[in-house]
């Protein structure tokens, strides 16, 4: 799979190029950020299975929690 990253206004945008806009975009504030939702998002796909540690699922619903009360 080849994947295009771009840069839209303020975010980075991760596109497969041969789905292009078809299935869903990885996008984060960052570079890595915007890969890591790529890969998140088409971790089946990619044949990889992410497995999140109690620890990693805490600290996420933490900074959810953090980032929504700045809202």
């Amino acid at each position: 799979m080849k994947i295009l990253v771009k840069k839209v206004g303020t975010k980075f945008m991760v596109d497969p190029i041969d789905l292009s806009g078809s299935p869903q975009m990885g996008f984060g504030s960052t570079m890595d950020a915007a890969l890591g939702d790529f890969l998140r998002c088409h971790q089946e796909r990619l044949g990889v299975e992410i497995i999140l540690d109690e620890t990693a699922q805490k600290a996420e619903k933490e900074r959810q929690r953090l980032e929504l009360s700045r809202k």
